[in-house]
């Protein structure tokens, strides 16, 4: 019985985003909310997709290498003692890699992300943990 959050699931988000936006289904539940520092939290994967994309446009790598995390698993358990809900930040240190006008350019950044998480039927992927919620700080 899966009864932790995957750092796989967490980490795949951060590793390289690049173009590959329609991956971030596997990632977050088909009615997350993401708040990135828009003036509005953003609602549902495909407009999270389509938000990161429009953020992202001026660069072609977007790497984030993910140093501290934390997790907490939430009640309540079901009856192997396994928790559907967590909660989780993880810190990370982001590099945009510029195209285009921007090309040659990169910027470097420190992140925090605060996730809520849900467990799901998917097992096979992540441990059938997905991002319901993600506020990412950038600082």
């Amino acid at each position: 019985m899966f009864n932790h959050i995957s750092t796989y699931a967490v980490i795949k988000i951060g590793v390289s985003i690049g173009p590959h936006f329609a991956g971030l289904v596997n990632i977050f539940t088909k009615n997350a909310t993401l708040n990135a520092g828009t003036p509005e939290n953003v609602y549902g994967i495909e407009v999270i997709q389509a938000t990161l994309a429009a953020l992202l446009l001026p660069t072609n790598i977007t790497q984030f290498a993910i140093t501290t995390q934390s997790y907490e698993l939430l009640p309540p358990f079901d009856e192997q003692g396994a928790a559907g809900t967590a909660i989780g930040v993880v810190y990370t240190t982001a590099a945009l890699i510029g195209q285009g006008n921007f090309s040659g350019q990169a910027v470097i950044g420190f992140a925090r992300f605060e996730d809520k998480y849900v467990k799901t039927s998917d097992f096979a992927l992540y441990g059938g943990w997905r991002i319901s919620e993600r506020i990412f700080i950038l600082f």
